[in-house]
């Protein structure tokens, strides 16, 4: 660090810029737990332990199923806590289906209740066999949870029948209605998406390509609704949220094979929606999630493809439109699940966490945590966007500490390319011009390097921030030598890092 007194003698003059709006920043993947070799499901959060911390529930395995819970701490941490003996799920759903202030769980044709202290006991069985997508909601409008699930149909046929199951109370439920269908459902949902305060079942059609709507009934019933054909037949996912703020439901799709990337329909409130408009990204776009990761106000959708296991981000505007705005490389390999999203650092920025699927039954699952980095309003750094991939994907610098003179600081580059050289510029002011095909986002002031790039595919920079004059701007970007990226470099976000004033 020998860089930082030098740097202090050129920054009499800078004049702070004012913040824009957060760019969101993602920390790579960190594996959780990779055990329970077999089929696993989709994760499930909640607060199963009562401690106020979410937790994370799935279930896996191959011949012998099991349900593991792994608490969080608050600060980003998973332990695993609790295991019990299950049936097969490839979904779950987490719910107060008994009324006593716990969550419960439906794991396939079963209920299991919450104690309260992140344990689980065997609960009422379900009508049916091999049930799949759980779906809890209020059919009726008694405020009793509901139940639909499906029941597939033989093997090699796409037959499959919809149960309605209406809650009476006490965690039991009567079956009001069973709905063949020929089409194979990809996902469910129960909401109301036309404002007459009963829930219906929004329904993902996997090779029609469709999305239905059936409505629910004072009888606990479904009536069919609309169906809006969405112009891909290999849609795998649904999420839903109001994306133009107008107060009416609308939906998102993952797909893949013909269509690669992100579905956006827009509610017309009646069960029809207009669209779809195509996000086009990655290879075989699988999980999808709409959560506002950067607090702007608007939602964002954060999509994964198990094809070339990315993450993308993109940002919403308030309007209904998205802009593919971050790329996180590396996360969930071998095929995302639908990933849960929640405040799993105790700070205000929402995370994600992801099962990835391995594409043997003899090989273990991986659950993995995706931290927000996002920089609130009150850090003293922005991150300025420009990467640019490289053998390794999307560099990431995650920059950390309040540059205040004597406090530590650390500046990291995470998910290069292992044994690379990188350098780091630093400038006084935006340059923000092309360079080896990316952006150069600092003038460029000083350079630090060459720097090795260790095992782990990272550059750490760390020490204590020395005293800097106050109220001005420093601006870093890390450059890394790399065959894999256009012309032979790789690149993080720029950053800018703002020394406050005393």
């Amino acid at each position: 660090m020998r860089l930082f007194p030098s740097l202090a003698v050129f920054c009499a003059s800078m004049t702070p810029i004012v913040s824009s709006a957060a760019q969101v920043v993602l920390e790579p993947a960190r594996l959780v737990d990779s055990a329970s070799a077999g089929i696993v499901s989709a994760p499930v959060s909640g607060d199963f332990n009562g401690d106020g911390f979410p937790d994370v529930a799935v279930v896996a395995g191959a011949f012998v199923y099991s349900l593991s819970v792994y608490s969080g701490d608050g600060e980003g941490n998973f332990s695993l806590s609790f295991t019990l003996p299950t049936g097969p799920a490839r979904y779950l759903a987490a719910a107060d289906l008994n009324s006593d202030g716990q969550l419960d769980l439906v794991v396939g044709e079963r209920v299991y209740f919450g104690v309260g202290d992140g344990t689980f006991v065997l609960g009422a069985a379900l009508p049916g066999t091999s049930l799949i997508l759980p779906a809890t909601g209020d059919l009726n409008g008694d405020a009793i949870p509901d139940l639909v699930v499906i029941e597939p149909g033989p093997p090699f046929t796409f037959d499959a029948t919809v149960r309605v199951l209406i809650g009476q109370g006490a965690g039991s439920f009567a079956e009001t209605q069973t709905q063949p269908t020929t089409s194979t459902i990809a996902s469910t949902e129960l909401l109301d998406v036309n404002g007459d305060g009963l829930d219906d079942l929004l329904s993902l059609r996997f090779f029609s390509g469709a999305l239905d709507v059936d409505f629910g009934t004072a009888a606990g019933t479904l009536s069919s609704g609309p169906v809006t054909f969405l112009g891909s037949t290999t849609v795998n996912q649904h999420v839903t949220g109001d994306f133009n703020e107008d107060g009416l439901v609308d939906v998102a799709v993952s797909s893949s094979g013909d269509v690669d990337g992100v579905l956006v329909l827009i509610g017309q409130g009646d069960g029809t929606f207009s669209g779809p408009v195509v996000y086009p990204f990655g290879d075989e776009v699988v999980g999808l999630a709409a959560v506002d990761l950067d607090l702007d106000g608007h939602q964002d959708l954060a999509a994964f493809s198990s094809g070339t296991d990315e993450l993308g981000v993109f940002a919403g505007t308030g309007d209904g439109t998205f802009t593919l705005d971050v790329i996180l490389s590396q996360v969930g390999e071998n095929g995302l699940k639908q990933p849960q999203v929640g405040l799993f650092d105790g700070d205000a920025f929402p995370d994600l966490v992801v099962v990835s699927q391995p594409p043997s039954v003899t090989e273990p699952f991986e659950l993995e945590f995706v931290r927000n980095h996002t920089y609130g309003p009150l850090s003293p750094y922005v991150d300025l966007g420009g990467e640019l991939a490289g053998q390794a994907g999307f560099p990431v610098l995650l920059a950390d500490g309040s540059l205040t003179a004597g406090t530590p600081f650390d500046w990291s580059m995470h998910q290069a390319q292992p044994g690379a050289l990188a350098w780091i510029v630093f400038g006084f002011s935006l340059l923000d011009a092309p360079f080896k095909t990316g952006v150069l986002k600092p003038t460029p002031d000083a350079l630090v390097g060459p720097l090795f790039v260790d095992g782990s595919g990272q550059v750490p920079l760390v020490g204590t921030t020395p005293a800097f004059g106050a109220g001005f701007d420093i601006f870093v970007q890390y450059w890394i030598e790399d065959a894999g990226g256009p012309a032979g470099y790789a690149a993080s976000a720029g950053l800018r890092a703002s020394v406050p004033a005393p």
